[in-house]
């Protein structure tokens, strides 16, 4: 008994840091990256004068892989702080519906670039809930640009937002290339994909349904995932309406602000 307990300690410990220095090190990476995604910005937008055409195409693709990567970055800050216990959620009273409103269209453009049809089903009145509202904002933003990511071009996701009696449930579907049987289980966990195929998975890692899961986690709640290979996934989101009284801060009426 004494030996694995021994050994127990000696894995939570390795594991806490590990789950530091990726904090640190994910930290430190972001000031280069806004940099690099700055300038091209600049570039872009002609800020010094015209660019040839050629020079304009690769501070593009400069930007765009700068951004890719730092949202990279910040998944893994996100999940290494929440490992290491390093995650303080500002708990909060807001519109969980107005949320959804704000973050729909920061997704719905990306979607109509591949001729996705994002549709959005809420209901008529404020959904407030507590809880915190830039987690809620992440965690919409991960399971819309997941969809969009793997549906196929001309296909629908739809979001949808419900009450159910002291829970709120938001669910995003999608109709794309769905998930193995076999994988499905494993789904959630760091690193882990659908699909191992480069044309499928278009530069996912993994990581944004393990913040996902990790974030309700640290709200109480539950994330299923029910999927069909080659028909679509749907990922459903349950959260308490509530926390505990002492975390309650006071109500936030800008929703993600």
């Amino acid at each position: 008994m004494l030996k694995n307990q021994v050994a127990k300690d000696a894995a939570e410990a390795a594991s806490r840091v590990k789950s530091e220095f990726l904090a640190n090190m994910s930290h430190e990476l972001r000031t280069p990256l806004n940099a690099v995604i700055g300038f091209s910005e600049l570039m872009i937008n002609r800020a010094f004068g015209a660019l040839p055409e050629r020079y304009e195409e690769y501070a593009k693709l400069i930007n765009e892989s700068g951004s890719h990567l730092l949202s990279l970055v910040s998944d893994i800050l996100d999940l290494s702080k929440i490992e290491a216990g390093r995650f303080q959620a500002d708990f909060r009273s807001f519109d969980l519906k107005a949320c959804i409103e704000e973050c729909a269209p920061l997704i719905g453009h990306r979607a109509q670039q591949r001729q996705i049809q994002l549709a959005v089903a809420l209901p008529d009145h404020p959904v407030e809930v507590v809880a915190d509202p830039r987690a809620c904002k992440q965690i919409l933003i991960n399971l819309l640009s997941n969809a969009v990511k793997f549906s196929r071009e001309g296909g629908t996701i739809t979001l949808s937002l419900a009450e159910i009696g002291e829970q709120v449930r938001v669910a995003v579907r999608d109709e794309g290339i769905g998930i193995p049987s076999d994988v499905l289980e494993r789904i959630g966990q760091p690193f882990e994909q659908a699909s191992n195929n480069p044309m499928l998975a278009r530069e996912g890692t993994g990581l944004g349904l393990s913040v996902v899961k990790a974030l309700v986690a640290e709200h109480g709640g539950d994330m299923q995932v029910e999927s069909r290979e080659h028909v679509g996934t749907t990922i459903t989101v349950t959260l308490p309406r509530r926390q505990d009284s002492r975390s309650r801060k006071p109500p936030d009426r800008r929703a993600a602000g």
